[in-house]
């Protein structure tokens, strides 16, 4: 029998309830726990029953420990239920929320490999799962993200709401997105771009007091329809881009007049400034590379040395010179 101390490195892990029979130190760590609690729960009528029908055991990984990957092998108890009017008849004790049923798994690990599948990606994860000593697909790495709980947006006060078309596929299906705007958070998708379906959606947050949009007709008829208290306003997107339109249209109008007012400028304006930007003289700054640049041009001038001598001479490189 080893201590639980042992496992100190397990960190939250909890191996309350149980006895730690030993622990194989390979390249697998493999700890064989068992249950010590008499009794269990039926799940269906929660009728407490200590008649023991069996054991079985249920093998879980769990995250890795060092350069080692760990499973856990639990030893299970079935018991008989005791109430004659149950459904079932035989039951498997319940344990902890860190093992849940029928998982091949630990809660922890799942969440962790959840978390790491939603902020790299399942394919990146996939890919250095080895390092990490776990070894999972991409399908299992796709289901651990699929655990992730989104807020219930009905329960959310939203104030503020983004309304914007967004693509399944681009070019071929588009749904909506929903966007709380205080907190810079998507909250819902819809399937489409449909005014019943948007406004169905606003029905339900009777709160919300400004909604911005661009300037598709169907999100106008959709938040007048569903949401008639809140105020109308066009996105910062589409406002500059109006914005930019309007200001292009009306300069449409004098492109003779901008075009009359370039022509008349005279030659002699254009000489004139040619010849101030060619008086002034461009002072490098006094750094090694300007000296050097400076005998550069002095070796050149005397003419006595070649273009292969001089850069010789200052130790550079021929091209450079």
């Amino acid at each position: 029998m080893i201590s639980l101390s042992t496992f100190s490195s397990f960190g939250s892990f909890e191996f309350d309830g149980f006895s730690v029979d030993e622990s194989n130190a390979v390249k697998k760590r493999i700890i064989h726990l068992k249950s010590v609690s008499p009794s269990g729960k039926c799940p269906c009528c929660h009728t407490e029953s200590n008649a023991k029908h069996s054991y079985y055991v249920r093998n879980l990984k769990d995250l890795s420990w060092s350069d080692s990957s760990v499973e856990v092998s639990l030893k299970v108890k079935k018991f008989y239920c005791k109430n004659i009017h149950c459904s079932r008849k035989i039951f498997t004790e319940r344990f902890t929320q860190e093992i849940q049923p029928y998982a091949r798994s630990t809660t922890r690990l799942q969440h962790q490999l959840m978390v790491l599948g939603l902020t790299i990606g399942v394919r990146a994860l996939q890919r250095i799962s080895s390092h990490l000593q776990l070894e999972y697909s991409n399908s299992s790495l796709l289901r651990f993200a699929h655990l992730f709980q989104v807020n219930d947006t009905n329960k959310l006060t939203i104030n503020c709401l983004g309304i914007d078309d967004w693509a399944f596929k681009k070019q071929v299906s588009y749904g909506t997105i929903l966007v709380n705007l205080e907190t810079r958070q998507p909250i819902a998708l819809l399937p489409d771009r449909k005014v019943e379906t948007v406004s169905n959606w606003l029905l339900a947050h009777p709160e919300i007091k400004i909604i911005t949009r661009d300037g598709s007709s169907s999100y106008a008829s959709a938040a007048t329809k569903g949401a008639p208290q809140a105020a109308q306003i066009s996105d910062k997107w589409h406002l500059l881009d109006n914005l930019s339109a309007v200001i292009r249209s009306y300069l449409e109008g004098y492109k003779s007049d901008i075009r009359t007012v370039c022509e008349n400028i005279s030659a002699n304006e254009h000489e004139k400034l040619k010849s101030t930007l060619l008086s002034q003289k461009i002072e490098l700054p006094d750094t090694k590379y300007s000296a050097l640049f400076k005998k550069v041009k002095e070796l050149q001038k005397e003419g006595k040395l070649s273009q292969r001598k001089i850069a010789k001479e200052l130790g550079m490189n021929r091209d450079a010179v």
